[in-house]
């Protein structure tokens, strides 16, 4: 009787666990939340943004320049010439921790006084290269254009860099987003860059290279989220990235439940199938 009352127990047990997760996975989501990429064309899908960030975080002429500026506004001239670029350039650990210089935190106090600046952002983006010493030619969709047409300086987790497509930045939220209408190594965004080294200040890590990014333009490149590709594009070299269409949607069945059920959001993303080009 032991066994037979032990086995019975079992199988309650059992039968009780079974029961718990069959109900369990009739309220749980569905496993299935992808289908199969649909053939699209291009003109319905987003070419990425692209990012091309220069190891300079700060340029020399751009220093000079505020510097001058700053000492014109005071005359008692609190700090020299070359006190207010050391000052400038302290700003370039906001950016990287890699040769941090001394910084007078009397400082911000002088700027807030005499130039009315706060914000330290700002002071970088002014410090920053500038893309149009840098882009020498671009072209897009096999059309030669003007660079400032196609790029601007923006803030990413690598300093400011000259972003193409960008839609995360308040200013830029009313752009409408680049589309391929070709494929083809020459049917997507070409560029041609030059550095001058000897404009370099404070970098953000030695190399002779700069870093190419690529990500979605409506998000900002997040790189410890993992959403963007990073290439870097060494000079007196051509380099051409091809890019290849990933379609991705979330299967049907997830409209009937609640995106706090499911824990995610319902929407579909998309890459472009084409080639972009730098040189």
């Amino acid at each position: 009787w032991c066994y037979v009352v032990l086995l019975l127990g079992t199988l309650a047990c059992c039968t009780a666990v079974a029961a718990h997760t069959i109900a369990r996975l009739r309220v749980g989501p569905p496993l299935a939340v992808l289908r199969p990429a649909a053939l699209l064309s291009l003109q319905e899908l987003d070419f990425p943004a692209v990012a091309l960030c220069s190891h300079n975080i700060i340029s020399r002429a751009a220093l000079e320049s505020y510097a001058s500026y700053l000492y014109s506004l005071e005359r008692n001239n609190t700090y020299s010439m070359e006190s207010l670029k050391n000052n400038l350039m302290a700003f370039s650990g906001v950016m990287t921790s890699a040769g941090q210089m001394a910084f007078d935190a009397n400082f911000t106090k002088y700027l807030a006084a005499v130039a009315r600046e706060t914000n330290i952002t700002n002071i970088i983006y002014k410090l920053s290269p500038k893309c149009e010493s840098m882009l020498v030619r671009c072209s897009w969709g096999m059309h030669r254009t003007a660079c400032r047409h196609l790029f601007a300086k923006r803030v990413t987790d690598l300093g400011y860099c000259c972003v193409f497509n960008a839609r995360y930045s308040l200013e830029d939220r009313n752009n409408t987003p680049f589309r391929a209408t070709m494929v083809g190594q020459d049917s997507g965004l070409s560029v041609v860059i030059q550095e001058n080294t000897d404009d370099f200040t404070a970098v953000r890590r030695t190399g002779e290279e700069l870093q190419l990014l690529l990500f979605d333009g409506s998000q900002y490149p997040l790189t410890r989220a993992g959403v963007i590709r990073s290439y870097p594009v060494r000079r007196s070299a051509s380099v051409f990235v091809t890019l290849r269409a990933t379609v991705q949607r979330a299967s049907d069945s997830l409209r009937h439940y609640s995106e706090a059920w499911v824990g995610l959001c319902y929407h579909s993303e998309a890459w472009v199938s084409t080639s972009l080009g730098i040189k």
